[in-house]
């Protein structure tokens, strides 16, 4: 599993680089690359600006992000989430598992965690304000939420949206190397909720219980690099959407959220 893991990253960092080097007006730090790049990095700031004790990655599966080595200074606990146990049952022994589906019922884990993180998870859900509240529930008052996600309307997204998910699932596995149906098949992907900044979805993330929500976006991706027309015009596109400052033609973001702090009588 740890080869298939290795794979998979070195895969996405060699296309990180390459766009990193291609000119672009877009700078660095705006760019999906720059996000893929730094996001560990990132999160593991966010868990000890917030004094993490409790920490959950959801949908984390067999690969958690962190090493214990890794994680923060003053975390207690790791838990690692899933629907599926036999996912977390290839995940090592030293974390805390927790096998339970995010837009389901979850009684037993509402206030247990100060920070919880998803990376590439937010897409697949049914019901993203479900997911969202489910969250913040799971927070103690003033928990911490970060997530990964790729957003509507870049695109490659919105293709594999609207394509039948046979069909998206052979595209995929022809433009993606390190994608295959036993190491790391393709899930259905929905994008409820994964957008950019409006009005309505701040009012969303406030009605299910968050005080503070910043949604961070960048540019551009690598999913036509091996297709040169559609990935001179996507890259185009891009730079367009960034120029006028379009938000809603960004490829991914990070989404962080503060659950409001308990009122007092």
């Amino acid at each position: 599993m740890r080869a298939e893991a290795c794979s998979r990253q070195q895969w996405l960092l060699a296309q990180v680089d390459r766009k990193k080097k291609a000119p672009s007006v877009i700078p660095y730090e705006r760019s999906s690359a720059y996000a893929w790049r730094n996001v560990k990095r990132i999160i593991a700031d966010e868990m000890a600006d917030g004094g993490a004790r409790d920490l959950i990655e959801l949908g984390a599966g067999r690969h958690p992000f962190f090493k214990r080595e890794e994680v923060p200074a003053g975390v207690a606990t790791y838990t690692l989430n899933d629907i599926d146990p036999q996912e977390l049952e290839l995940a090592p022994a030293d974390y805390d598992k927790a096998v339970f589906d995010v837009c389901g019922e979850l009684d037993r884990y509402e206030g247990r965690f100060d920070f919880a993180f998803s990376r590439m998870l937010a897409e697949h859900v049914p019901d993203g304000r479900i997911f969202h509240r489910n969250v913040c529930r799971m927070l103690r008052p003033g928990g911490r939420a970060f997530h990964f996600m790729p957003i509507l309307y870049s695109p490659p997204f919105v293709i594999n949206r609207l394509l039948p998910e046979a069909l998206a699932e052979k595209l995929l596995l022809m433009i993606v190397p390190y994608r295959t149906r036993d190491r790391f098949p393709k899930f259905p992907a929905r994008y409820s909720r994964c957008r950019a900044k409006s009005k309505r979805l701040l009012a969303m993330y406030r009605e299910v219980g968050f005080a503070d929500v910043d949604i961070e976006v960048f540019f551009g991706n690598d999913y036509f690099n091996n297709i040169p027309v559609l990935n001179k015009l996507d890259a185009l596109l891009s730079e367009i959407a960034y120029r006028r400052d379009f938000e809603h033609l960004a490829a991914y973001a990070f989404v962080r959220a503060r659950k409001a702090l308990a009122r007092t009588p």
